[in-house]
């Protein structure tokens, strides 16, 4: 539809950017083949310990034993890293990304494609994660003076294109530009999809303050306040996914638990941070939180 508004302005922006989205997906393709190839090698591995493990039943030495456990232990681990690598790649395949902005400063210029995890072949960034530093060029930012805090430091310059991009099932849906005149439609567009029975991330509709709110890392506690709808359980769910991909060397799915009013509420939200490419964290309810710190205390 934007087509058909825009003409053939959208028409060359979109033929640019179907050729570049068949080169990523090709380089998808070649990184699933790839990881489907590991698994498969990982799997055989597993069954051969296992297949030894049952037929020297009795025979090893307790140290013997042990070690053969320890190993079968770390094999699982791996493969369940794997499985995790594998799901990412095959969602890439579906949507690889939603955003794409070019930068300018005076080192050069460069474009940057951002997506929900990302991607990189032969060590070259293909898809930046949206909780990346670069990726706030596009929450925070429009067409001009722009900065971002890259790990070398804070970089200046010129945001010289921010467009936004929708591609479901591996095709273009659409691409336009910030300074399309039907910009607001298709972020309308995108903040109203439909979530019947769960609710969804929004990392392709994320406004300034609330990525303000996402990314803050002051110490202390953080109180999101709005009224009903405004997005405060959205923007808590984005917050956790970026404070487990900031300080992954602190913070796992482990490290947080969601205290939730009601089971029916936990149930809506569950499928946001498996989205987002994180895994589920648990999920307590009030009653259920109740019940087990007050088990055999009180009725």
């Amino acid at each position: 539809w934007a087509q058909r508004v825009e003409g053939e302005t959208v028409t060359s922006i979109e033929s640019e950017e179907r050729a570049h989205l068949k080169q990523v997906l090709q380089l998808v393709e070649s990184a699933v083949a790839r990881a489907d190839a590991l698994s498969a090698r990982m799997a055989e591995g597993h069954r051969e310990t296992g297949a030894y493990l049952a037929d020297a039943r009795g025979e090893l030495s307790p140290e013997e034993a042990h070690l053969s456990a320890f190993e079968l232990n770390r094999m699982d681990q791996q493969a369940a890293s794997a499985a995790l690598s594998r799901q990412r790649l095959h969602k890439l395949l579906d949507s690889p990304y939603f955003a794409r902005v070019d930068f300018c400063e005076d080192a050069g210029s460069f474009a940057t494609y951002i997506g929900r995890s990302a991607f990189s072949w032969r060590s070259n960034s293909v898809i930046s994660d949206w909780r990346s530093p670069v990726a706030s060029l596009f929450y925070d930012f429009e067409p001009g003076p722009a900065t971002f805090d890259a790990p070398s430091g804070r970089r200046e310059g010129k945001l010289v294109l921010k467009r936004q991009l929708a591609i479901e099932h591996g095709q273009l849906a659409y691409a336009v530009d910030s300074d399309s005149s039907v910009r607001d439609e298709v972020l309308a567009h995108a903040l109203s999809r439909a979530s019947d029975a769960k609710m969804h991330d929004i990392v392709s509709s994320i406004q300034k303050e609330q990525n303000a709110i996402i990314r803050d890392e002051q110490p202390g506690t953080l109180v999101i306040q709005g009224v009903a709808g405004s997005g405060k359980t959205s923007i808590a769910l984005h917050r956790i996914a970026y404070l487990l991909y900031q300080q992954k060397d602190r913070l796992n799915a482990q490290s947080v638990a969601i205290l939730s009013p009601s089971s029916v509420f936990s149930d809506y939200i569950s499928g946001v941070l498996p989205e987002l490419g994180e895994e589920p964290v648990r999920q307590w309810s009030l009653h259920g939180l109740a019940q087990q710190l007050l088990e055999g205390t009180a009725k």
